[in-house]
């Protein structure tokens, strides 16, 4: 009768706080409790008694455990199909950007012309027409990072491939920046 002390009152009222995961592990204690009851037998009237209480309490816990597991998983569903939906429609979103701006990589900034956190290579577009660039890209510690951004990138390697060079000047030709990418 070892597992039937997880099963008491106490223990199903804490149902309501426990996740998806540790209500499979109720329910299956609570399936454990079950069939140890199932092979005994009882002679003691006072202990059957006991062991019916024990019972109805179980067969509440295992009803309890299992409505709130499917309210959890229905919910949790419906929150990763809203996540999809909306990492969808900025992705589509991301490649009309693109289109629009004629690049294969990168992001917009915001409105308050801060770079996506994914997107911290911030490029500007102050070049004379004569240039072969599109415009130069700066790392997050290069001295004139704080230039108006028109475009973000992940990496050097997208900047340079969408037509982006960096700054000339001996300022930036120790630039240490250590970036990864995503």
């Amino acid at each position: 009768m070892a597992p039937l002390y997880k099963v008491s009152k106490e223990k199903i009222d804490e149902l309501y706080y426990l996740d998806e995961n540790n209500l499979l592990k109720a329910i299956d204690t609570i399936d454990k409790a079950y069939s140890v009851i199932r092979g005994q037998d009882f002679d003691n009237l006072l202990v059957i008694d006991k062991i019916a209480h024990l019972t109805d309490t179980l067969k509440s816990g295992e009803k309890t455990a299992k409505s709130l597991f499917t309210r959890k998983r229905l919910e949790r569903e419906r929150i990763d199909k809203f996540k999809r939906e909306k990492q969808q429609e900025y992705e589509e979103w991301l490649v009309q950007k693109r289109r629009e701006k004629g690049v294969k990589y990168g992001a917009p900034p915001d409105p308050s012309n801060r770079c996506p956190n994914n997107h911290p290579i911030r490029a500007t577009e102050n070049l004379r027409s004569s240039e072969p660039w599109r415009g130069i890209y700066y790392f997050p510690d290069d001295p004139d990072y704080s230039s108006e951004a028109k475009w973000c990138f992940i990496c050097k390697e997208h900047a340079e491939r969408d037509g982006y060079r960096r700054p000339k000047g001996n300022k930036y030709k120790g630039n240490k920046y250590k970036y990864r990418n995503f």
